[in-house]
């Protein structure tokens, strides 16, 4: 597949905004919602909100670059080693390491609780997520190359507004429980087919990115200036805003899009050498998160900022010389059979 500055780009960003959402958590959760600090925290994390929606969108655009898959068996066993494996392979490090930190007991009946749902660390839902697009691929292959694309996302986002906000309380009428929705992939239904329908059509929606990049940027600031006011409204008055997650769709769609813009005049440049690491960036930066919360709770520090400014610098520096040293091996490694 021809390189694309813009896929690369948008993986590094995603990537790091993730990793700034899990650094933040803790002060969201922790400082006065009446306060400036809060504020100061909350916008940045409530904008960076878009990351795991911007990833099911690169992962769909970047199958549906290609010609259509005709070898399924390959591209499961593909996914399996590059995606699933991994995450199995992470999943066992965060358990004992739980486990040794004393917030675990060895469990097989846990483990794969945590290994089904993606709950044992915070951003592993996303793997949940994308396995289940991937399991459905010859479905995708066949609608997205068969049907209007119009219709498609007006379907796909009839869905992702309607089942995780109406259909849980609807079935709730009848007894029936839904839980789990925010990893169930009709929730991101819209992202994926958008992505789809992107890749097949990318020659004109380069075009588009380029010729409407204003647009699209004013449009991402506009919906994300309404989406903090909706989002302070809820956090600090506690007002209800039911309509707050569907405009949340639209600033993540425009917030993806305007990555994208962005991405398409981004040089090359050797900062854009993680691109190839940021699935392990994502999967790992949570173990130096975990390491840097405990070593500040065993020599006692509270403060809010100061743990907060501790916690954002080490996580991003330990993340990207983990990934550095990571990379190096790998070329060593394969310097070495090539020598061979």
């Amino acid at each position: 597949m021809q390189k694309r500055t813009e896929i690369s780009f948008a993986s590094i960003v995603l990537c790091l905004l993730v990793m700034f959402i899990h650094i933040s958590s803790q002060p969201v959760s922790a400082l006065n919602r009446d306060s400036v600090q809060f504020l100061t925290v909350l916008f940045p994390w409530r904008l960076s909100a878009f990351v795991v929606q911007g990833f099911i969108f690169l992962s769909s655009l970047k199958y549906f670059l290609r010609p259509p898959i005709t070898d399924y068996r390959s591209f499961y066993l593909g996914r399996i080693k590059t995606i699933f494996l991994p995450y199995v392979l992470w999943t066992v490090i965060y358990y004992f390491f739980f486990y040794f930190a004393g917030y675990y007991s060895l469990s097989l009946a846990d483990f794969c609780h945590y290994l089904l749902l993606g709950n044992i660390v915070s951003p592993f839902y996303f793997i949940i997520i994308i396995l289940q697009f991937y399991a459905l691929m010859p479905l995708w292959q066949k609608l997205f190359r068969s049907f209007d694309p119009i219709v498609l996302l007006a379907l796909s986002f009839a869905i992702t507004v309607l089942f995780p906000q109406s259909l849980p309380p609807f079935l709730a009428k009848f007894g029936i429980t839904l839980s789990y929705t925010d990893r169930m992939f009709p929730t991101y239904l819209l992202y994926w087919v958008l992505g789809g329908v992107c890749g097949l059509r990318e020659e004109r929606i380069k075009q588009f990115w380029k010729k409407r990049a204003f647009l699209l940027v004013t449009l991402c600031a506009a919906f994300g200036i309404l989406d903090l006011y909706y989002t302070y409204q809820t956090y600090v008055f506690g007002v209800s805003v039911p309509f707050l997650e569907t405009l949340h769709i639209f600033y993540c769609v425009f917030a993806i899009f305007a990555v994208m813009c962005v991405g398409i005049y981004v040089s090359e440049g050797k900062w854009m050498r993680l691109a190839p690491y940021t699935f392990t960036a994502y999967l790992s930066h949570c173990l130096f998160l975990n390491l840097i919360n405990f070593f500040m709770q065993a020599i006692g520090i509270t403060d809010i900022g100061l743990s907060y400014f501790l916690r954002f610098v080490f996580v991003y520096l330990a993340t990207l010389f983990f990934c550095f040293l990571l990379q190096t091996c790998k070329q060593r490694l394969f310097q070495k059979k090539g020598a061979q």
